[in-house]
């Protein structure tokens, strides 16, 4: 016992290492663990214990007598728990029995107290196996709920029903599905399924049995039903969308001959590449086999299967655009749905690769040449500043947006003349347009008239050199440089 007492202070030394280094330990025992980790002649694996704890600073200290302690455990041994009152556990046994006349299900409920109800039940359809155990299953379902049971556990010799019921097999046929829904809708209590073997469900195949041999009013202790039509509806409805698409013209004129009389000439050749199958519409090609027309939602479909679907590589537009011709699926617009769908796709923007692309498309540029276009306009009237000025003149160069600025006293059509003389004319050359919102200070025919006297028509030939002025023009000579 006392070598169980040193290996407890060992492990609690070392999983606590941290606070037997830092702190002073008091360990408060009856057992005399000082005396045998002090001794010289100690021996075995108490050698190393001591050793390990050396380096500590521990203090024995003797337990001495624990009244309220003895008193706390001998109050905790002597009252009693209290003990929950468990839900008595039922069992529900089921089998079902289908053969070329008749279908029918046996239940046997077990409870406590030796309790047994007992349940036939005889369908008047036609069932396969598997349908028959389900049906059995809700049966007992709904005899469970009807009694208000809840602690159960339901067992069955169909390996298949409660294999899909227990989550161990998967459901693939589409009535099985419906019914394993249906099942576990109705599984809102404490039950379980386990499976058994046939010889221990023997009592539950005879009832079975029963319902499928004898009649009603046989066997009065147990309850006979009959059952008209299956708990789950096998009919199915397919809603279809009849909105026209692109599609509609096409089929109507392969089928009807009908058309607007304006495309009758455009439709013929167009219909003349289309082929009408049953309900669908194909394309034909002259390599490549019939390509089926799909309509816009299919559309959406296809190209989120072969985009982000199982097999997707979020590969490029014109990459997914030969893939679905290849699978063998036609629009008019592939090719434009394809990288429009690329575009919006998101992780295609988050981990691809950097796009030098602009936002937006170019915009024109209004003047293709510099100092060719210039636009002018009369700002004021200011407060008079020195020499009366109150007026401003300004001109703007649409290409390079040159600003020209020069202050008037008045708004003349001389001084117009004179500025855009001076300012445009003798620095940048003749503009070809002047834009301006102002009347009779630019309309006045004494501008155009002399611009006319002044410039003289000249003709130019190649290899000619043209000399271009650089600062303002004066009668005794400027400054020009080559052109």
């Amino acid at each position: 016992m006392v070598e169980k007492v040193a290996l407890a202070l060992v492990i609690t030394a070392r999983r606590m290492q941290m606070y037997f280094q830092n702190h002073r330990v008091i360990v408060k025992t009856n057992y005399p663990i000082m005396k045998i980790l002090t001794k010289p002649d100690l021996a075995g694996r108490m050698i190393g214990w001591a050793v390990e704890l050396s380096e500590f600073h521990i203090e024995y200290q003797p337990r001495g007598a624990i009244k309220f302690q003895a008193l706390a455990d001998f109050a905790a041994e002597l009252t009693p728990y209290p003990t929950e009152e468990k839900t008595p556990r039922w069992t529900l046994y089921v089998d079902g029995s289908s053969n070329s006349r008749l279908c029918g299900v046996g239940v046997v409920l077990e409870g406590p107290r030796e309790i047994v109800i007992e349940q036939a039940m005889k369908f008047e359809f036609k069932t396969s196996n598997n349908q028959v155990e389900y049906e059995a299953i809700i049966a007992s379902l709904h005899m469970v709920i009807e009694l208000e049971i809840t602690n159960i556990i339901c067992k069955s010799d169909s390996r298949l029903v409660m294999g899909q019921l227990t989550e161990e097999y998967e459901v693939r046929e589409t009535l099985l599905q419906q019914y394993f829904h249906f099942v576990k809708n109705l599984v809102s209590r404490e039950i379980s399924f386990q499976h058994i073997r046939r010889e221990n469900n023997t009592r539950a195949d005879a009832l079975s049995r029963l319902a499928t041999l004898k009649k009603k009013g046989v066997h009065r202790s147990t309850i006979h039903v009959t059952l008209v039509k299956p708990s789950v509806s096998t009919d199915e409805c397919m809603t279809t969308d009849t909105q026209p698409n692109w599609m509609t013209p096409i089929k109507q004129y392969l089928t009807e001959g009908i058309c607007d009389p304006h495309l009758e000439k455009m439709m013929k050749l167009q219909a003349a590449r289309y082929i009408l199958i049953g309900q669908d519409l194909y394309r034909r090609g002259y390599s490549r086999p019939l390509l089926k027309s799909l309509s816009p939602e299919q559309v959406t479909y296809v190209m989120t299967e072969l985009h982000v679907g199982i097999c997707g590589t979020h590969s490029g537009a014109r990459t997914m655009s030969t893939k679905i011709l290849r699978a063998g699926y036609y629009w008019p617009t592939v090719q434009g749905d394809c990288t429009e769908y690329v575009q919006k796709c998101v992780k295609c923007q988050e981990f691809g690769t950097l796009s030098h692309q602009k936002p937006e498309h170019l915009h024109y540029v209004l003047s293709p040449w510099p100092f060719v276009k210039w636009g002018m306009d009369i700002i004021g009237p200011f407060a008079p500043d020195k020499g009366q000025c109150k007026f401003l003149m300004v001109g703007i160069d649409y290409f390079t947006k040159w600003i020209e600025a020069e202050p008037l006293t008045a708004i003349t059509a001389r001084n117009v003349h004179n500025f855009v003389w001076k300012n445009i004319v003798c620095r940048f050359g003749l503009p070809q347009v002047i834009i301006t919102d102002n009347g009779r200070q630019f309309t006045d025919r004494g501008l155009a008239r002399r611009y006319n006297s002044k410039v003289k028509p000249r003709s130019y030939q190649k290899e000619d050199l043209v000399w271009r002025m650089r600062s303002d023009a004066r009668k005794d000579g400027g400054k020009f440089s080559s052109n």
